[in-house]
């Protein structure tokens, strides 16, 4: 039934499932930074992961809970007798098959790679290079873990089950729909009653967003803003319970619009395509809210010290300098403010990478941080943005990596609604770093072609004096509106040394 929505649901319990079953597993392949790979090598040795996964039957997407990660060991380092003398080296990878949330690993083979280069980095690269993903041993490497990841679910089927009914209850209905897509279909038995609960769960999504539409609509009725009610009404589904009474609403107005003399109203709502199976059509828009939920699944930006226990120390040493830097009378998770003179003109971009995101958006989350700005006066929903309607629903966390100090910023946003920037050290305590006020926007056009850039260094052309901002360190960054017409954010640059 919705083998199309969910390419990775869960096993039963009372069986492992057939071969071709077990090909269908899905994991992550990440390079964790904690992994200490150079940075010219790292997208190699991910692709590389990948090539392992998929030449094995195992699907590598991102967003799984299981994930494929290495560590990689200098076994020897020599210099050859060559003019000019190169540097030799020789290196240990190992891969592992680990589940990321409960920290197991399910599997782990280890191969010897060589490599050759003018520096150290280069030979590292060449010996990353030189591992080649058909190596027979992998075969066997990868059947262990997939026999794992079985025997989770074989486990766990009812867990997840009741863990997302819980979810759906408290309204949390994208993150209890990215739960059930999560695991992969390796036993008819639960996978069925994993997408008959998802079916469920995406009506009641549905009919709580339908609602929300219609209210909007009549809102906007009634102070005759027909683009807004258009806006709103084009949102609802013939899926959803209202859909009726928005019918009638639409009736409503049409007959007003035509009794007041004004010019017909063309707007329709979307009708059932008799050629399109409905619950075809509930199965995609149930995948999409189910993949507007982020944080469920591995991802490098995780806390992979567990598996990587030099770099763990590496870790807490450096939380324990950044302790030193702090008043003593201030928790080590609560932001300190700089008041070091910066010269604000002088500043560069600190790299930042979206590391959790919330709710029902369009467009791809990493062009937050792309470096690509929309231009001034361009429409919000373009290739440069992600867009939403409801700032309920929404917000993006930024991760620098480490603490750091954030001397100012660049964001590109549209200019009509409110947008609020907080800071944290932890992840889990934040305070209010900025605002951006809908009042401040400088460029017009149509309702939806007003992204603008504000900036708060005085040298740039999106220079905003009323930003009030102070430097402060901290290594995460949230971003979320709290008044929305036609919510959007093309890029959000954090500023350091």
């Amino acid at each position: 039934m919705l083998a199309a929505l969910l390419p990775m649901l869960s096993m039963g319990q009372s069986s492992l499932g057939k071969t071709d079953d077990l090909g269908r597993i899905a994991i992550a392949a990440i390079v964790p930074d904690e992994a200490e790979i150079p940075a010219g090598a790292q997208k190699m040795l991910q692709n590389r992961l990948m090539q392992v996964a998929t030449l094995n039957g195992l699907g590598a997407v991102e967003g799984s809970q299981f994930a494929m990660v290495p560590m990689v060991s200098i076994i020897s380092q020599d210099v050859t007798p060559t003019a000019p003398p190169q540097i030799a080296l020789k290196v240990e990878i190992s891969l592992y098959i680990v589940d990321a949330l409960s920290q197991t690993i399910f599997s782990q083979t280890s191969i010897e790679a060589k490599g050759v280069g003018n520096t150290e980095d280069r030979a590292y690269t060449q010996a990353i290079n030189n591992l080649n993903p058909r190596h027979g041993q992998f075969r066997g490497f990868v059947e262990k873990g997939k026999e794992k990841v079985v025997e989770y679910y074989n486990s766990q089927c009812d867990v997840i089950i009741s863990s997302a009914k819980a979810l759906a209850g408290q309204k949390k209905y994208e993150e209890a729909l990215a739960m059930l897509s999560n695991v992969p279909d390796v036993s008819r038995e639960c996978f069925d009653k994993c997408m008959a609960i998802s079916m469920d769960i995406y009506q009641e999504y549905a009919n709580h967003k339908c609602n929300e539409y219609l209210s909007a609509a009549k809102a906007a009725w009634a102070g005759k803003e027909l683009g807004k009610v258009e806006e709103n009404l084009g949102k609802i589904t013939p899926d959803m319970a209202c859909h009726p009474e928005a019918e009638q609403l639409v009736a409503q107005i049409t007959k007003a619009v035509e009794a007041e003399g004004g010019n017909a109203w063309s707007f329709k709502m979307k009708r059932y395509d008799d050629s399109v199976d409905l619950e075809k059509m509930k199965i995609q828009a149930a995948k999409e809210v189910a993949q507007s939920w982020a944080y469920w699944g591995a991802a490098s930006h995780f806390d992979w010290s567990w598996m990587y226990p030099n770099a763990k120390k590496k870790v807490v040493a450096q939380r324990q300098a950044e302790k030193t830097t702090t008043s003593t009378s201030k928790p080590s998770s609560e932001v300190t403010t700089s008041t070091a003179p910066v010269d604000v003109n002088q500043l560069g971009i600190l790299k930042a990478t979206v590391s959790k995101y919330y709710g029902s958006f369009k467009g791809n989350y990493h062009r937050i941080t792309d470096g690509e700005f929309a231009g001034n006066g361009t429409i919000r929903d373009g290739d440069k943005c992600v867009w939403w309607d409801d700032p309920k629903d929404v917000y993006f966390i930024l991760d620098l990596g480490e603490v750091k100090q954030i001397n100012g910023f660049h964001i590109s946003n549209h200019n009509t609604d409110v947008y609020i920037l907080e800071c944290s050290v932890d992840g889990v305590n934040f305070s209010k770093m900025a605002t951006i006020d809908k009042t401040w926007g400088r460029v017009g056009g149509y309702s939806n072609y007003r992204m603008e850039t504000f900036s708060t260094v005085p040298s740039h052309k999106g220079y905003e004096p009323r930003i009030n901002f102070s430097p402060v360190k901290a290594r995460y960054v949230k971003i979320y509106a709290t008044e929305c017409k036609y919510c959007s954010l093309s890029e959000v640059q954090l500023l350091g040394y």
